[in-house]
Formats: C-alpha cells, structure tokens, sequence
C-alpha cells in the first residue's frame, strides 16, 4: 500500500523501472486477487517479467504472483538453510 516512504519510492521508479503501490483500504477481494492484478498491470504494459518486491501483506502478493506465474517473475531468492 502506502507504507513505503514517497522518496524510497521515487528511487526505485528512477530510470525505466514502475512502481505500482495499492491503495489502502479493506477491498472484498483476496491477496491471489491482488497477485492478479500485479500480472494484469505487466499485461497493460507489455511487460513481459517484472522483479517484484513487497513486504508484509505485499510480500505475500509477490510470492502469489511467482506460485502462479513463474515465467512473469524476473527474479526470486530461495534462502537455504544449513545442514
């Protein structure tokens, strides 16, 4: 949503990459629907992958959007653990 600073924001729009931030509010819909609309956004741009970064609840919809589209997800980080 809003929860990360104007300025951090403009940072990472720098260049030619997007910022998409959702509004805050209790939408009647869930976090796979919000995952959905993140691939819609890449679709309305002819985006073909897209990193995408999020924490909390938008964490979440970035580990959706990578469950069910793994080819739409330009980048991933797979923590091991030690053995």
């Amino acid at each position: 949503m809003l929860g990360w600073e104007d300025e951090f924001c403009g940072c990472l729009a720098a260049g030619a990459r997007f910022v998409v931030r959702y509004e805050p509010g209790a939408p009647p819909y869930t976090a796979r629907d919000l995952s959905e609309d993140a691939i819609g956004i890449l679709d309305a741009f002819s985006l073909e992958r897209a990193h995408l970064a999020g924490m909390s609840m938008g964490g979440s919809i970035a580990q959706f959007a990578g469950l069910d589209h793994p080819d739409r997800v330009a980048s991933r980080r797979h923590r091991r653990t030690s053995r």
